[in-house]
């Protein structure tokens, strides 16, 4: 059940904040697109924690470089799942 909620929680922090919609539509709207993509959204999760691994691995301060990465692992990810459209204008 916690494997089920990790995944369908992925991409809260964006879906809450960045669509022009009420937070809780915005939170309806995510579980329905994630659910037929869960297994890639898991695997996704898996591909980020062994990359955050990987870089505590492999020096102390490697997952101060590993993080950004992730960040931009998961923000492509949203962007492919819920579509490329530019809300905040920020690469307008």
């Amino acid at each position: 059940m916690s494997i089920y909620l990790m995944v369908n929680q992925t991409f809260l922090p964006i879906l809450v904040l960045l669509p022009d919609e009420s937070p809780m539509n915005n939170l309806g709207r995510g579980r329905e697109l994630v659910n037929p993509s869960k297994g890639l959204v898991l695997l996704l999760l898996i591909v980020e924690m062994a990359i955050l691994l990987l870089g505590a691995v492999l020096c102390g301060v490697g997952p101060l470089a590993a993080f950004p990465v992730t960040l931009c692992v998961s923000t492509t990810a949203y962007r492919q799942l819920f579509g490329d459209t530019d809300n905040t204008a920020f690469l307008g």
